[in-house]
């Protein structure tokens, strides 16, 4: 009884942290789906300019950027536990997609955003970044990540950088993505410069075409990993409400099991006692009569 006893209250208290961490998860989800609708309106921005400077950019940008060796890998993960398969499914498809790279010769270095992800690259990391803690946080997060970009560009000579991350789903809570992020895709440079013109109004620059289309490719590049954030946390807690949602169904079932396991132990003792009680009644009786 006082075993069974010890065991409700545990699951008790065990269900009011798993309802606590629900419900958080679900406030955190709703602050990184307004910060993604936001920043609709800031690419839509960014969109439009390069869509003006494109047309008038020099021919042959990118051939610095191809000439370099190193592929890079930026992979995002988790702080914190408790969100399914989120930090597993992403490993498991960085470590596919780079021993595939390096059977075909490339040389690989990572970084990760998150502390659940460092352990798993060894030699191949290169730097490893923890994650905001808040919304707000996320700018500066981009801001010191674009900047190890560079140091890392001209360290490792890295010719492409992809990014591995997990993409919230309602259905199935996320997905995992991989997306190149540098250089940037040459068929979308191509889409968003032959774009019909919004306006009638031909757009005009007083500033030299190479610096304001890298100021451009610079706020897209920042947007791009700011959303790339956002997403990511914004999986990690669907994850984490979809396993709090599952961990709060088996506590309830827990909870019935040892609640009847207790009634039906309860029950057999009130039984036994009342058996005694009768017992020694009929004791008491038998001795009364055999004295009269």
């Amino acid at each position: 009884m006082e075993a069974l006893k010890k065991k409700i209250q545990s699951a008790q208290e065990l269900f009011t942290l798993v309802r606590t961490m629900k419900a958080l998860a679900a406030v955190n989800i709703r602050q990184y789906e307004t910060a993604l609708s936001a920043l609709r309106y800031y690419f839509a921005t960014v969109e439009t300019g390069l869509q003006a400077v494109l047309p008038m950019r020099p021919r042959g940008t990118k051939k610095d950027i191809q000439a370099k060796q190193t592929l890079g890998y930026i992979v995002f993960g988790s702080d914190q536990g408790m969100c399914g398969s989120f930090n597993e499914q992403i490993i498991e498809t960085a470590r596919d997609s780079i021993e595939e790279a390096q059977n075909h010769g490339d040389l690989v270095t990572v970084i990760t955003v998150g502390e659940r992800m460092a352990y798993a690259f060894g030699d191949e990391l290169y730097q490893a970044f923890p994650l905001p803690a808040q919304v707000k946080g996320i700018t500066t997060s981009v801001q010191e990540i674009l900047a190890a970009v560079d140091t890392w560009q001209q360290e490792k000579k890295t010719a492409k950088i992809r990014i591995l991350y997990n993409q919230p789903r309602r259905s199935t809570g996320f997905q995992t993505i991989l997306t190149q992020f540098l250089p940037i895709d040459e068929d979308w440079f191509n889409q968003v410069a032959h774009k019909k013109w919004p306006s009638k109004q031909i757009p005009l620059t007083t500033m030299e075409t190479t610096i304001l289309l890298s100021r451009f490719i610079s706020q897209y590049l920042f947007a791009s990993l700011h959303r790339i954030f956002a997403e990511s946390l914004a999986a990690e807690n669907a994850g984490r409400l979809a396993a709090m949602q599952a961990a709060e169904k088996n506590i309830e079932e827990l909870l019935g099991e040892l609640t009847g396991q207790y009634n039906k132990e309860r029950q057999s003792q009130i039984t036994e006692e009342l058996l005694d009680i009768i017992a020694g009644f009929d004791t008491i009786k038998k001795n009364k009569i055999i004295t009269a």
